[in-house]
């Protein structure tokens, strides 16, 4: 493929000086043009005559490109996404440093024939490189910002040096949070990691039943591990059944184990390994792990969550609770037991008219008469040296308020399903998520506004998970798309 069919390509893009969502340089065109011919010095099949697969391969990509910039001007028709651009070159590393020194014969004479070069022996890179379809382009005389991007990837990643993708990728950043250029390559990075990520989980889910099945031992991973690579998450498995292998005489059938932050037994009575010790150092850790004490430490929280849920279907109340560090104290306990001797006594609070609240147990407060409410979530909080005669009280003078912020909650969770629901069929999202961080408020007016661009973003969002928040981003899973509620298209 001649290099003037794919600049022909090119010239199909007037780029002007200001387009419907972003301010373009006047030079992008000349740039972009200029990072072509770098790539195709440096990629052109002419220079891989000898080895036929590689001349082949570069000949389908440079045809490849040159789709993409007719797709670029076009724009996207339909409904459905075509599928991404996999691209592969093969290049002569040495072509991409001569340009990088270089710069001025990048704009050489378009006919200057890559084969009349050094026919030197270099090493030769295989690059593969997935881009996404460029985005919908109504007017047609512009260059998309997220076709924009998805070149300088491209043009990246084959060796093209970074000062002459700069004034290509000028703009890149600054607009990076406008959503119709964020969107698309988000998309494909989410479908690309859920392509390798079916895998690792069948390897993970492989590994937690192999060591249920073998060891008769539950194992998790702590936050800590979830921002690492799949791989790696896999490789803590497998390192755990190795250093379980190495110590037979430990006994850790029906065992709870964490791979994450610190060691030792916590509240729970769970078992931690750090994250960045060697398996043979777990070895180490599993020889001197107290059995008895962790078997001990979990049987007294199951009877604390079992004395939980008696208290409060005695007091008529939906739960009563503590933090995982104070459940087992004595102290706790005992308040638990004198409770359920006062409820056993008077029975239900308000004769069980306050079955939807729950009481959350603290060791102190600052509150006066140690007791509170939080009308904003809906729940009563209790500091445990209060007499258990105060706790009934308290809760019925105070359930009422309790029970109308709980109302007012189920009513915006009903708004909240309802509005997912309708942008979900609308976008064909897998899922529509609010975060904890905005309000009700904000995530419907990003809800109206996403319904209102629905016909340019909806190409894009088939079958996507998205989480509304203040910013635009990835999930740490790299499964869920981030999109700020207070967008701009």
């Amino acid at each position: 493929m001649h290099w003037r069919a794919l600049f022909a390509a090119t010239n199909l893009l007037k780029i002007s000086a200001t387009s419907g969502t972003a301010t373009f340089s006047t030079n992008t065109e000349g740039a972009l043009k200029t990072c072509l011919r770098a790539l195709y010095k440096a990629v052109h099949p002419d220079l891989f005559h000898d080895v036929p697969e590689q001349r082949s391969e570069n000949e389908r990509s440079m045809k490849l490109l040159q789709d993409y910039l007719i797709q670029a001007k076009d724009g996207l028709n339909g409904l459905m996404a075509p599928p991404p651009f996999r691209f592969v070159f093969f290049v002569k590393k040495s072509r991409a440093d001569e340009s990088s020194s270089d710069e001025s014969d990048c704009g050489a004479s378009e006919s200057t024939s890559p084969t009349a070069q050094s026919k030197a022996e270099t090493p030769v890179e295989r690059v593969e490189i997935v881009i996404p379809p460029p985005p919908r382009n109504p007017t047609g005389d512009s260059l998309p910002l997220g076709a924009r991007q998805g070149l300088a990837k491209l043009m990246a990643a084959v060796g093209v040096p970074k000062a002459l993708l700069h004034n290509l990728a000028v703009e890149i950043e600054s607009s990076s949070d406008r959503l119709r250029d964020f969107l698309p390559e988000a998309a494909e990075h989410v479908r690309l990691h859920e392509a390798e990520g079916l895998s690792v989980e069948a390897q993970v889910s492989n590994a937690k039943f192999a060591l249920k099945l073998g060891r008769q031992v539950n194992v998790s991973l702590g936050e800590v591990c979830e921002s690492l690579s799949p791989m790696r998450r896999v490789q803590f498995f497998e390192d755990l059944a190795w250093a379980l292998d190495q110590a037979p005489e430990v006994d850790v059938s029906g065992l709870w184990m964490m791979v994450g932050d610190g060691s030792g037994i916590d509240a729970n009575g769970r078992y931690w390994l750090p994250h960045n010790d060697t398996r043979r150092e777990w070895v180490e850790h599993l020889v001197k792990m107290d059995v008895d004490s962790m078997k001990i430490r979990r049987k007294r929280v199951e009877e604390a969550r079992r004395l939980e849920t008696h208290v409060s279907q005695a007091m008529g109340v939906y739960s009563v609770y503590t933090s995982d560090k104070h459940r087992i104290s004595p102290a706790y306990v005992d308040f638990l037991k004198r409770l359920m001797a006062l409820a056993e006594k008077r029975g239900q609070i308000g004769n069980g008219r306050f079955r939807a609240i729950p009481v959350c147990f603290v060791p102190d407060m600052e509150e006066a008469g140690g007791c509170s409410i939080n009308a904003d979530v809906g729940f009563v909080t209790v500091a445990c040296h209060v007499p258990p005669i105060d706790v009934y009280r308290f809760v019925q003078n105070n359930g009422a308020k309790v029970l109308m912020s709980l109302e007012q909650r189920q009513k915006d969770a009903v708004e909240l399903e309802a509005l997912k629901n309708r942008l979900r069929l609308r976008l064909r999202l897998r899922r529509l998520i609010k975060s904890p961080g905005i309000t009700l408020g904000q995530f419907r007016d990003c809800c109206v506004k996403l319904a209102k661009h629905s016909p340019a973003l909806m190409v894009h969002t088939d079958g996507l998970s998205l989480r509304v928040g203040k910013k635009n981003g990835f999930s740490k899973g790299g499964t869920v798309i981030d999109i700020a509620w207070d967008f701009e298209l």
